[in-house]
């Protein structure tokens, strides 16, 4: 139980809980209105009628992503001359900057990518902040950094490592039940 309170107050970043604040339940209920807030629970179907199931919601969300991200028609010949496209507008890596990119990494450059790191955000799919990073680094350094280069050796990302979760935000100011009105992003590790 107390892995648990522990957990709920850690995903609900508050910063009462560092200030003394010790409610379980006020967290409890906090990062359960943090789930609320982000899982739909009713979606618009046709024309005035709602599903509520949530396997039925995922089959439309998926469905409806399926079809609005199908490729068709495409025209090679459109893209022969987009910007994005063009080689000139393409920077190569110096020789140093390639090599610098390859190989094993070490302690030195995990911890300068942990000190760009934002606050309050998130760097995986577990929902530990970088403030829980950044604290626990000496105890975790070594471990991360062997499964990091352990990947790197093997040419293999573990599972926890290679997945990604697509979450569903709501536009601004927009009924929250329509699909339309709701855009995914991709959380990788």
């Amino acid at each position: 139980m107390l892995t648990k309170t522990k957990g709920a107050i850690l995903r609900s970043k508050v910063r009462w809980h560092e200030e003394g604040e010790r409610n379980t339940k006020y967290f409890y209920s906090l990062e359960k209105r943090h789930h609320d807030i982000k899982t739909v629970s009713k979606l618009k179907v046709g024309g005035d009628s709602y599903i509520e199931d949530q396997f039925e919601i995922l089959e439309e969300e998926k469905k409806f992503y399926e079809s609005l991200y199908r490729s068709s028609n495409i025209n090679p010949k459109k893209f022969k001359n987009s910007p994005f496209f063009n080689p000139e507008n393409v920077t190569a890596l110096s020789e140093e900057e390639k090599k610098s990119c390859e190989g094993l990494v070490n302690v030195e450059e995990c911890s300068n990518a942990l000190k760009d790191f934002k606050n309050n955000k998130t760097p995986g799919t577990d929902g530990l902040p970088t403030e829980f990073y950044r604290f626990f680094w000496p105890d975790i350094c070594h471990d991360l950094l062997a499964s990091y280069n352990f990947a790197f050796q093997h040419g293999m990302l573990s599972i926890s490592q290679s997945r990604g979760i697509i979450s569903l935000i709501p536009k601004k100011s927009k009924d929250k039940t329509i699909l339309e009105n709701l855009r995914p992003i991709s959380f990788l590790n």
